[in-house]
C-alpha cells in the first residue's frame, strides 16, 4: 500500500510537469485568458486522477507443481515495543519527510482561512448587490475572496475606487477563489514538485488578465488604468487564498492589454495536448511495478517461477541468517497485541533473476494488522543472490510461515 501511495504521487507529478511543459511552450503567450485557464485547471485534474486508470500488468507465469516452504518465523508479543524508527524501510523514510511536508502546507493553508475570518469578523461590511464590501484600515493591497471584496477606501478617489471594484467583482464573478483553493490543496499533495508552483503563478496570472479585461471592456480608459496600476502599487498582500489588485504584475499585464488579440485559429493549439494526454495515459497506466519489471532486458528472457533449481536463492542480509532478520526487524503491532490476536501468516514472495523481491502476498492470513506487518519486513527484505539453472539466474518463489505469538498463550 506505501508504495502504492508513492506510485500515484510520482505519477500525478510527471503528468503535472510535462502538461506544463505544453502551456509553457504553445499557450503562455496567447490572449485566450479564459481557454488557457481552461487548460491549467483540466491539466491538473487530469494529473490527479490519471493513476486511477493505471493498468496492471501481470505477464503470464508458468507455475511450479509445488512451493518452497520456508521454517516458520515466530514472533513474541514481547517485541512489541520495539521502536519504530529502528525497522523504517526507505519507503517509510521517504512517506515520513513527504507527510511532513504535507502536514504543514495542511497547517498553512488553515491558518490562512483562520486568518481572513479573523480579519472579516473585524471588519465594517457593506452589501452592495451580491457582493459585500469590506473596508478595513491595514496597510493591504485591494483583494477578493468570494464575494467579499476588501479595499482602504481612504487611500481611493471615487474614479479609482469603481475601476477596482469592476477589477475585483470580475474575480468574484468567475469563481478564482474557487482555482486558489483548489491549487491549496493541491499543493498540499505536491509541495516539492516545482512545477505546481508554476502552474500557482500562471493561474493568478491569468486570474488578473481575465479581471483587467473585465475593467477594459466596461469602458476604462486603458492609459488611465495603466496610470491606476502604478499609482496602487505599495501594500501587501494578505495571503496567497485572495485575488490580488497588484501582485508584481503590472509590466505583464501592460503587456498583455496592449497586446493585438491572438488569431482565432491559435485556439487550436491547444489541441496539442490531446495525444499528449493519451500517450500519458498509456505510459503511466503501464508503468506499475509489474510492467517495469516487464521491460527490464532480463525479465525479458523469461517469466517463468521455478521451484526446482540446481542452486537455491540464498539470504544475503548482513552477516545474518533470514531467521535472524525477520525476527530482528518483524514487530508485534500493539493493537493486536492489545486485543489478543494471535496465529500463523502465510506470506508468498517471489526472488527475482536480480534477487530482489517481489510479488509479496498473504496466502492465508490472520488479521490485517498482523497480515500487514509480515508483507511490511518481507517486502523491505534486502537482495538475494537469486537461484540458478544451468548458471542462468531464474525466478523462485517461496511461502513464509511466520509465527504471531503472545506470551503464555497457546498457538492458534
Amino acid at each position: 500500500m506505501m508504495g502504492e501511495f508513492l506510485t500515484h504521487i510520482l505519477q500525478t507529478t510527471i503528468s503535472i510537469s510535462i502538461l506544463y511543459a505544453i502551456y509553457w511552450v504553445f499557450l503562455k503567450k496567447d490572449t485566450f485568458f479564459s481557454l488557457n485557464r481552461f487548460y491549467l485547471l483540466g491539466s491538473l485534474v487530469f494529473s490527479v486522477f490519471i493513476p486511477f486508470f493505471s493498468i496492471q500488468y501481470q505477464p503470464t507465469e508458468i507455475g511450479a507443481t509445488f512451493v518452497i516452504i520456508l521454517e516458520t518465523i515466530q514472533i513474541n508479543a514481547e517485541k512489541v515495543e520495539r521502536s519504530f524508527f529502528q525497522n523504517m524501510n526507505v519507503y517509510e523514510t521517504i512517506l515520513i519527510v513527504y507527510l511532513t511536508g504535507a502536514s504543514l502546507f495542511l497547517i498553512r493553508l488553515l491558518f490562512q482561512l483562520a486568518q481572513l475570518t479573523f480579519f472579516i469578523s473585524r471588519s465594517k461590511q457593506i452589501k452592495i448587490g451580491n457582493f459585500r464590501l469590506i473596508y478595513h484600515h491595514k496597510f493591504y493591497l485591494p483583494f477578493s475572496f468570494f464575494n467579499l471584496i476588501f479595499v482602504n477606501k481612504e487611500k481611493l478617489n471615487e474614479k479609482d475606487f469603481s475601476d477596482i471594484l469592476i477589477h475585483e467583482k470580475a474575480h468574484s464573478k468567475q469563481l478564482h477563489t474557487l482555482d486558489l483553493i483548489f491549487l491549496e490543496l493541491l499543493t498540499i499533495f505536491q509541495w516539492f514538485n516545482p512545477f505546481i508552483w508554476l502552474y500557482r503563478s500562471s493561474i493568478k496570472e491569468i486570474h488578473e488578465y481575465l479581471a483587467d479585461a473585465d475593467v477594459i471592456s466596461n469602458g476604462a480608459d486603458q492609459k488611465k488604468y495603466f496610470e491606476l496600476l502604478l499609482n496602487h502599487n505599495l501594500g501587501y498582500q494578505i495571503n496567497d487564498l485572495t485575488n490580488n489588485f497588484h501582485k508584481s504584475l503590472i509590466k505583464k499585464r501592460m503587456l498583455m492589454m496592449k497586446k493585438q488579440p491572438s488569431k482565432p485559429l491559435s485556439k487550436f493549439k491547444v489541441l496539442t495536448v490531446v495525444p499528449v494526454a493519451i500517450l500519458l495515459t498509456i505510459v503511466i497506466a503501464v508503468s506499475t511495478a509489474d510492467a517495469l519489471k516487464a521491460s527490464d532486458s532480463q525479465l525479458k528472457e523469461s517469466y517463468k517461477i521455478h521451484s526446482m533449481v540446481d542452486v537455491m536463492p540464498e539470504f544475503a542480509g548482513d552477516n545474518t541468517t533470514l531467521s535472524e532478520y525477520l525476527s530482528a526487524n518483524i514487530i508485534y503491532p500493539i493493537e493486536a497485541s492489545k486485543e489478543e490476536v494471535q496465529g500463523r501468516v502465510y506470506v508468498s514472495f517471489v526472488i527475482e533473476i536480480d534477487g530482489s523481491v517481489s510479488g509479496v502476498r498473504v496466502l492465508r492470513g490472520v488479521n490485517s494488522l498482523l497480515d500487514h506487518e509480515a508483507i511490511r519486513v518481507v517486502e523491505a527484505m534486502p537482495k538475494w543472490k537469486p537461484g540458478t539453472i544451468d548458471g542462468k539466474a531464474v525466478r523462485v518463489e517461496f511461502n513464509l510461515p511466520v509465527q504471531f505469538k503472545l506470551n503464555q498463550k497457546e498457538d492458534n
